[in-house]
């Protein structure tokens, strides 16, 4: 599997799919084709990781975008696509270096900080579907936090701590 043999395989999903259909009209294939675009997704966050390659990168949020338009309340695809948009703003951050000039260093803040705001209200989806999951509270706390939300950030870190109250 390579970068764009997606294609070619949900063709033959799709054809496996309409074979199901035939011999049992009833059969939908909406989960399967939810698990197809977040197993596609990770493969492209696998290879973003090894390349850096921004296409890749393009690849997650696809995919990840199509499971979500596909099953709106899938937690699993909503928390992701939040996360890597998330991550992505962060890569950007710790790519500066001692040679960074101060003009690269605020570009790159900017940047990074449209990532941020873009994660946030899939974060705040994800909240939605499943209400105090301790692993979407700490991400709004930290997105907050990064857009300098300090008083949001706060709300999240009090509700991050009763969730995981025993």
């Amino acid at each position: 599997f390579e970068p764009g043999d997606e294609v070619q395989i949900f063709d033959l999903f799709e054809a496996h799919v309409a074979l199901a259909q035939r011999l049992n009209p009833g059969v939908d294939g909406t989960a399967e084709r939810t698990e197809f675009h977040k197993n596609v997704a990770r493969a492209y966050h696998q290879w973003f990781a090894t390349t850096g390659e921004e296409s890749h990168y393009d690849g997650v949020v696809f995919h990840y975008n199509e499971a979500v338009s596909l099953s709106p309340r899938d937690i699993t695809a909503t928390y992701n696509l939040a996360v890597s948009v998330y991550n992505r703003g962060v890569a950007l951050l710790k790519s500066m270096g001692v040679e960074t000039s101060l003009g690269e260093m605020f570009a790159l803040q900017e940047r990074s900080a449209q990532f941020f705001e873009q994660a946030l209200p899939w974060f705040e989806r994800a909240n939605e579907l499943q209400p105090n999951r301790p692993e979407t509270l700490r991400g709004l706390m930290v997105v907050h936090h990064s857009l300098n939300d300090n008083a949001a950030a706060e709300v999240f870190r009090i509700q991050l701590e009763q969730a995981l109250k025993p």
